[in-house]
């Protein structure tokens, strides 16, 4: 008689898990509930069934399940026992016991009921190895390898069992990202084999939503809802793409409809919770997690906790709640993030030392965290801890170098400079000026960085710093309004430099230009009154410049060859290429150290040094310095030549 009965169970579970589609009352409504996640419903209902049949093994198994499922179980064992009680020998109750102690984290004794329920059956029971694979994969401390040899046994036996291809494919995301192809080939099969299977379609959306691929992932999930139209989860995943791909309204809508469709529980609530959080309704957030304050007894509630309340500046909320987080997660669950919030929140409260270990946690377990390390920069640099701000800048920029931006790198100059490291500074400025050749405040810093190197030297009026603040020139003086105080810094200091080297008349016109965009500084106008004591300016005159591909040329002679030469303010004195050298009349050998002589109109200079270039595309470039030295100026907003 007992033996018939279990028989009887056996083919009932067969049908139930094999074709999914044939589900036979007693149980078709709360598994379906199971597999749309509707938990309290499934509770519901297999509880009505207990209740309706006590002697009913089976509803005790698919009650204790359920319990698993909401987090409870030493519930599930009470039941899982009672089960046992009404008939020893099925064994889908100690199947059920084996899941609890996974549950707890117990593996031995798992396994221990595990094998019970295996001795009560024959080595080709398919129904055996799902629904132990069912619990490895479920269970709060999952066992992934031992669910995929089961389920690798199921499909020996039978290589048309949709059900063992779905369950496959989750084992397979369970272990992690290099398994995710395994998975999706897994979810594939399993529905040419069962198309209506809206659960596979889903969990195929997810990968590809997390790989970035939004396209794939919107066609998986518009199948699960083409399969079943009343699957909560193909709704709720979908809103996240939405969500993920800017559209956001949608992303509402389809929330909205998960919400109709799945139960009206604490745990939806917390869903929602979630999803509100992704959407920025921070305040939303808060209202719904402190109505849930007891109710949700799972470490990421006070995740999610500790998330809103920085979002909403309750620093040091945020900080408790994600202590007790840390106190109740498997340290195997902790993600990026979590580190990323412990960093944000203990700066925030001012614990510096706190936020760099959670800041370098965070990084090592995710390089796209990098910009942690400019959040701990910045805060650095306020504080004026130029040297560790540096630091900081450095760092980011070594974990991603290929994702760096232009501002890592100007912040990072700006850092070395403020802490008199003047060569670092100058060499982050100049990869700021090669990712941004038109930007004039690169120049600037440069220029800057420059200064600090003259001022460590003992002669310090090399005037290193001219190309840059000529640069500064060249770039700025069309939109003198935005860049009034950059051009103040270059004219005084180009000024500054000329007055030191004797050029009166090229000195004098760069402090006139300074004093027009800037009439209240005394110590140029006191300067200039010096200045007139000792220099008698010529009668003004100037000299139209042409455009060339790469800037200005104007015409001029050097050592007796007249032509348009072009200009360029980076260049110091004449920069020749081999072409170069045979126009000037020298081999390459010898142009270093000949006699060049440089006439602009009356004007002339001899001595200009001479350097080589072999890479360089003009034959000749002139530096504007050698202008300066001969009392001529350019007037980039005019493109010609001033004589002073």
């Amino acid at each position: 008689m007992r033996k018939n009965r279990l028989a009887h169970w056996h083919q009932v579970l067969a049908i139930m898990l094999i074709t999914p589609g044939l589900f036979a009352q007693p149980y078709q409504q709360g598994i379906k509930a199971l597999e749309y996640e509707n938990f309290h419903s499934a509770y519901r209902l297999f509880r009505q069934q207990v209740q309706a049949q006590p002697s009913d093994p089976m509803a005790s198994y698919y009650l204790g399940l359920t319990l698993c499922y909401l987090g409870k179980p030493d519930s599930a064992i009470a039941v899982f026992t009672h089960g046992l009680s009404l008939d020893a020998k099925n064994y889908y109750n100690y199947i059920g016991l084996g899941r609890a102690y996974l549950e707890k984290n117990q593996p031995a004794k798992a396994n221990e009921y595990f094998e019970k329920a295996r001795s009560l059956t024959s080595a080709k029971d398919q129904n055996y190895y799902l629904a132990v694979a069912e619990a490895c994969i479920r269970a709060e401390h999952p066992d992934y390898a031992r669910a995929v040899s089961l389920l690798n046994r199921v499909i020996e036996l039978n290589n048309r069992n949709a059900e063992a291809y779905w369950l496959l494919g989750l084992a397979y995301e369970g272990m992690g990202v290099s398994r995710t192809g395994d998975a999706v080939s897994a979810y594939e099969r399993a529905t040419e084999l069962n198309p209506s299977l809206a659960k596979a379609y889903t969990r195929m959306g997810r990968i590809w939503r997390d790989a970035q691929r939004g396209e794939l992932s919107k066609t998986n999930f518009d199948k699960a809802i083409a399969a079943d139209p009343h699957y909560p989860p193909a709704y709720r995943e979908r809103a996240e793409l939405f969500y993920m791909i800017g559209q956001t309204e949608k992303a509402v809508q389809d929330y909205h409809q998960y919400l109709k469709l799945a139960d009206e529980s604490d745990e939806t609530r917390f869903r929602y919770a979630q999803f509100l959080f992704l959407t920025k309704k921070y305040n939303e957030v808060a209202d719904i997690l402190a109505s849930l304050w007891g109710k949700i007894d799972k470490p990421i509630y006070f995740r999610l906790m500790a998330y809103t309340a920085y979002e909403t500046g309750k620093y040091e909320e945020g900080l408790r709640h994600l202590e007790e987080y840390f106190r109740r997660i498997d340290p195997n669950k902790i993600i990026a993030a979590d580190y990323e919030y412990q960093t944000r929140l203990n700066l925030a409260l001012g614990r510096a030392e706190e936020a760099k270990k959670a800041a370098f946690a965070a990084v090592a377990m995710d390089s796209s965290k990098a910009d942690l390390y400019g959040d701990l920069a910045k805060w650095e640099y306020d504080r004026k801890n130029f040297p560790e701000a540096a630091r900081f800048y450095a760092m980011k920029i070594a974990v991603a170098p290929r994702k760096a931006q232009i501002v890592d790198y100007f912040n990072l100059g700006r850092s070395h400079y403020q802490a008199a490291n003047y060569a670092a500074a100058d060499s982050a400025f100049a990869t700021v000026i090669r990712l941004n050749p038109n930007w004039a405040v690169g120049y600037l810093w440069r220029g800057r960085s420059q200064q600090g190197l003259d001022h460590t030297h003992l002669d310090s009026v090399r005037g290193l710093a001219v190309p840059y603040y000529l640069m500064v020139l060249e770039k700025a003086s069309s939109d003198a309004t935005r860049f009034s105080r950059e051009l103040v810094e270059a004219y005084e200091y180009l000024g500054n430099i000329n007055l030191i080297r004797n050029h009166y008349g090229t000195a004098t016109y760069y402090y006139q230009q300074a004093l027009a965009l800037n009439p209240g500084n005394e110590a140029i106008k006191q300067t200039m009154s010096a200045i007139k004591e000792r220099y008698k300016p010529v009668p003004p005159a100037s000299m139209p410049l042409t455009a060339h591909t790469e800037g200005l040329q104007a015409e001029m002679i050097i050592n007796g060859v007249k032509q348009l030469y072009p200009l360029s303010a980076l260049v110091l004195g004449v920069s020749v290429n081999q072409e170069g050298s045979a126009l000037l009349g020298w081999s390459p050998a010898e142009s270093q150290g000949k006699v060049t002589v440089v006439k602009v109109g009356e004007r002339s200079l001899s001595q200009v040094p001479v350097s080589i270039n072999e890479n360089q595309k003009q034959p000749v470039l002139v530096g504007v310095d050698v202008l300066n030295r001969m009392n001529i100026v350019i007037d980039f907003a005019n493109n010609q030549l001033l004589f002073r």
